[in-house]
C-alpha cells in the first residue's frame, strides 16, 4: 500500500551512496516482492531506469550484478532500452558485466560439456564440473543474455519462445546464438556466445532468414573477434582443460553437416571464413579439412591448392590426409592433368 503511493519526488530521492530507490529495488531479495516493487518505481518515474547511483551502475547494472529475477531484468530493459547499451564505471555493458560475473562457472561448465560432446552433438549438454552454480543458474544468465540482445537488436521486448531460444518478432525471426555471434550488431563476449551454444545447442542445424547457420556466422565475424581481443585464448580454466578452445572446430565437430550447407547467396563456411581473412588455425585447417571440396565451389585460386594440401599433410599425416587429396580430385578431376 505504502509503494502504491508513493510520490516521484521520493522516488528521485539519493541515499548517501548515490542510489534511488530504484537501485535498491533492483538489487532482489524476495523475487515477487522486488518485482512489484520495481513496477511500481517504474510506473511512479520511469526515467530512473537509466540514472546511475555512486559506483556508476544502472538499475539494470544492479539486478544483474545481484543475481535479481528475469522478471525483474525484463522490467527495466522494456522500460528502458537504451540501458542495454549504456557501460557502467567499470567499463562494463551489461553483457559485459553478465559475462564478467559468471566467467569462472561458464568457463567449467564448458569444460565438462566439452569433454562430453558425444553426447551433446545438436542437443542440449548437461552441465557440470564441480562449480557452485548449477545449470539451472547458468540457463538463467543466459535468460538475461537472451532478454539484452533482444533489446539490441529490435529495441523492444517480447514474449519468449516456450524453448528459451527465438526471438520475435516474426518478420524478423532470428535465433539467440546467430544474433549473439554476429559482433556487427550484438557486442556480446565469446564466452556467453560458447555458453547459448551449448544451452540452446538444438538451434546449431537451424538457418535464419539469410540461411545461415551458425556456423557461417561464425566465419564471417570470429577472424574480427580475434583482431579486437574479443576471443580469451588464455582463459586459465579453458587453458588448462582439455577441450578445443577453437569454437568453429566446435561447432563444425557437434553438427558436421553444416561445413557443406549453402546460404541464400549460395556461400560455404569456408569461403565465409577465408574472405573474412581467417587464418589456417582460425577454423580454415577445421574445414577444409571436414569438406575439402568447398574451395572448388567456392572458386578459390588454385594456387592455393599446393598449399593448403602441404598444410594438410602436416596436420594430419597419414590416411585422412589421403582423404583429403581424394575428395579434393572426386570434386575438381581435371586439377591433375591425365
Amino acid at each position: 500500500k505504502l509503494l502504491t503511493e508513493i510520490q516521484p519526488s521520493a522516488a528521485l530521492t539519493y541515499d548517501v551512496d548515490g542510489n534511488v530507490p530504484l537501485h535498491l529495488a533492483s538489487r532482489g531479495g524476495d523475487h515477487v516482492i522486488a518485482s512489484q516493487k520495481v513496477f511500481i518505481l517504474l510506473k511512479v518515474a520511469p526515467e530512473t531506469a537509466l540514472l546511475k547511483e555512486g559506483g556508476g551502475r544502472t538499475p539494470l547494472d544492479c539486478a544483474i550484478f545481484w543475481y535479481s529475477s528475469l522478471n525483474v531484468i525484463r522490467e527495466l530493459v522494456l522500460a528502458a532500452p537504451d540501458a542495454v547499451n549504456l557501460r557502467n564505471g567499470d567499463g562494463f555493458d551489461p553483457l559485459g558485466l553478465l559475462c564478467f560475473i559468471y566467467s569462472d562457472a561458464i568457463s567449467y561448465a564448458l569444460c565438462y560439456a566439452m569433454q562430453h560432446s558425444v553426447q551433446h552433438r545438436c542437443g542440449n549438454s548437461g552441465f557440470g564440473g564441480g562449480h557452485i552454480l548449477s545449470r539451472f543458474h547458468l540457463e538463467g544468465a543466459w535468460k538475461v543474455a537472451c532478454t539484452i540482445i533482444k533489446a539490441v537488436v529490435y529495441g523492444v521486448l517480447a514474449d519468449f519462445h516456450p524453448d528459451g531460444t527465438e526471438l520475435v518478432p516474426s518478420d524478423n525471426a532470428s535465433y539467440f546464438i546467430h544474433a549473439s555471434l554476429n559482433n556487427l550488431v550484438v557486442d556480446c563476449p565469446m564466452k556467453l556466445v560458447w555458453l547459448g551454444s551449448y544451452i540452446c545447442g538444438q538451434t546449431l542445424h537451424l538457418p535464419d532468414k539469410d540461411g545461415n547457420l551458425p556456423l557461417h556466422i561464425a566465419a564471417k565475424t570470429i577472424p574480427s573477434r580475434l583482431d579486437k581481443g574479443q576471443i580469451d585464448e588464455n582463459d586459465l580454466i579453458l587453458r588448462h582443460s582439455t577441450m578445443d578452445t577453437n569454437f568453429i572446430h566446435n561447432l563444425l565437430r557437434r553438427h558436421p553437416l553444416a561445413v557443406k550447407h549453402s546460404n541464400k547467396d549460395r556461400r560455404l563456411p569456408l569461403g565465409l571464413l577465408i574472405d573474412a581473412g581467417g587464418l589456417w588455425q582460425d577454423g580454415v585447417a577445421s574445414l577444409f579439412e571436414a569438406y575439402p571440396a568447398a574451395i572448388v565451389k567456392e572458386d578459390v585460386d588454385v594456387k592455393v591448392f599446393p598449399h593448403l594440401l602441404s598444410k594438410t599433410w602436416r596436420r594430419i599425416p597419414g590416411k585422412r590426409s589421403f582423404d583429403v587429396v581424394f575428395q579434393l580430385l572426386l570434386a575438381m578431376p581435371d586439377l591433375v592433368p591425365s
